[in-house]
């Protein structure tokens, strides 16, 4: 068993910062329009096929089929957007996984409380369609809040910042050496 270097290790987790910074705040900004028509779009996008593949055979039923499904869909994502809002603007600096459990868990909750709310009184469900429903939101809740994350990773300015300026021309971070005025001051 061998032990690794407390410097070492520094020194690589420091790099990996440098490579791919981790954002200080990992909860979606849901009062982005940019996230917001992400969110929206890419969410109603699954729901779609996912409409179709639990209708019924007969393709009459398709339409009532996706408007039941956007009935309890389009509530819990205005709702979860706002609450991510909220919840990023509201809250003290909090670890990173306690903010992650946060995004993934605001989904799942809010769609616990429609079905509760709405749904239930309306057209009784099963307990293990409504925990499946809810299993539903709490993945897509993670699988949004981990691509949110993966995307602002990747538009960290942090490399242009250490560097300078991004040589864009060759696809490089590398800094662009001054032009002839700066090299003959």
């Amino acid at each position: 068993m061998s032990k690794t270097n407390p410097v070492l290790a520094a020194a690589v987790e420091s790099r990996a910062q440098t490579v791919a910074p981790l954002p200080r705040q990992v909860i979606p900004d849901g009062c982005n329009l940019g996230v917001l028509l992400r969110v929206l779009g890419g969410v109603n996008a699954v729901a779609l096929p996912l409409a179709l593949a639990s209708a019924p055979a007969d393709r009459a039923n398709i339409g009532s089929q996706f408007v039941a499904v956007a009935a309890v869909l389009e509530p819990v994502l205005l709702l979860t957007l706002i609450a991510w809002c909220l919840l990023r603007r509201s809250l003290p600096p909090l670890p990173l996984a306690s903010q992650r459990a946060l995004a993934w868990l605001v989904p799942a909750a809010l769609t616990l409380l429609v079905l509760q709310l709405v749904v239930q009184p309306a057209q009784p469900m099963a307990s293990a369609t409504q925990a499946a429903v809810v299993l539903l939101a709490l993945v897509a809740g993670m699988t949004v809040q981990h691509y949110l994350e993966l995307r602002a990773r990747a538009f960290s300015p942090a490399m242009v910042e250490a560097n300078g300026t991004c040589d864009l021309k060759n696809g490089s971070a590398n800094a662009i050496p001054p032009g002839p005025a700066a090299a003959d001051a």
